[in-house]
């Protein structure tokens, strides 16, 4: 059994599209320890890349490092590192560390840490030199795991407990007493304000999607999104929820599940849909690459506007979100009523 050791950092984003790739990684090597080392998380955090990771992949240990101590913590890291003996490290770092920090990284695992085998340094290399030009970052991590061959992984699994699972079925209740009641998760924040779809749109869409008597609205968020969403619901009525605030990350796993759809921002829930395999209608702002956060699935719409300041990465747009308020309340409902339509016709294939 060969110890592995997998560098990953970054918020629940990061977390959630890292999942299939460690997914494979377990399924090439089933029976050797792996390590996950990370950033430190508050102690409150619980949609850490630890607490995520943590759950949903067999790991041996997890180390953590404070990026703010500096020196004194390099050798720390080496020293907890060198105590697991990993023969090979996967470098699932994302794409945010200039080419002098990943050639740093590169020499301290290669020779503080004394590991041999290295994957994914020269694929951080190569992407640097193409502008960030990478495609769907899920993707890319997965060609890191399995050296660029083809990937025998299945679906990911997202397991959750009893509790969590009557904690979904506890909130969603009242909006699931009738039948025939179809739930569809709206997400409005973020927490990049370059990524928020004006919310005055959200709740004219929500308006117009209750005017379907089976449709119902839930509202996914964290509690920095707990106004906005109070907001929305007191506007919406009573053919709605908000679970905003209230629910952990895999509690908000389990209500989506349930769901028929997302349609909300580019943020982690809509990560989380994607990965209980909920098809999402996604908002995109133009600050990023082109499909590098695309949700995985093949039954995703994606609505994204090219303005003339594309590829800004602001996190906080100075131009009033032109992107964003470029996509029309009308073209959200379109893609609704093709995700429909799509639905109703795979029925009917798989009736006949």
């Amino acid at each position: 059994m060969r110890p592995i050791l997998v560098y990953r950092i970054g918020a629940l984003g990061d977390a959630l599209v890292s999942l299939p790739a460690m997914f494979e990684l377990r399924r090439l090597y089933p029976g050797s320890p792996i390590y996950l080392l990370t950033e430190l998380s508050k102690a409150d955090n619980h949609v850490s890349i630890k607490h995520i990771l943590g759950k949903c992949v067999d790991l041996s240990d997890v180390i953590e490092y404070d990026p703010s101590k500096k020196m004194c913590e390099v050798f720390k890291i080496a020293r907890e590192v060198r105590r697991f003996r990993p023969s090979s490290v996967f470098y699932l770092s994302p794409l945010r560390k200039s080419w002098l920090q990943v050639a740093r990284d590169y020499l301290f695992f290669r020779f503080v840490c004394g590991i041999n085998e290295l994957s994914g340094f020269s694929h951080a290399l190569e992407e640097r030199g193409l502008d960030f030009r990478t495609g769907r970052e899920a993707d890319r991590l997965m060609d890191i795991v399995t050296e660029g061959h083809p990937s025998g992984c299945g679906s990911v699994t997202i397991a959750f407990s009893d509790q969590e699972k009557e904690r979904a079925a506890h909130l969603l209740g009242p909006l699931t007493r009738e039948n025939g009641a179809r739930l569809v998760a709206v997400c409005p924040g973020s927490k990049m304000p370059a990524k928020r779809w004006p919310l005055e749109r959200f709740s004219e869409l929500g308006k117009k999607l209750l005017a379907d008597k089976t449709v119902r609205l839930v509202v996914i968020g964290d509690k920095n999104d707990l106004l906005i969403a109070n907001a929305l619901v007191r506007e919406w009525g009573e053919r709605c929820i908000n679970c905003a605030g209230s629910t952990t990350i895999f509690e908000s796993a389990a209500v989506l599940s349930n769901c028929e759809l997302y349609i909300g921002n580019d943020t982690g829930a809509m990560h989380l849909a994607s990965l209980v395999g909920v098809p999402c209608i996604a908002l995109f702002s133009a600050r990023d690459t082109v499909g590098k956060w695309h949700p995985i699935g093949e039954n995703n719409i994606i609505l994204r506007a090219n303005v003339d300041c594309s590829g800004c990465m602001l996190e906080t747009c100075t131009k009033g979100n032109a992107c964003l308020n470029a996509i029309s309340v009308e073209q959200v409902l379109e893609a609704y009523r093709n995700f429909r339509e799509h639905k109703a016709g795979k029925r009917q294939t798989n009736q006949s």
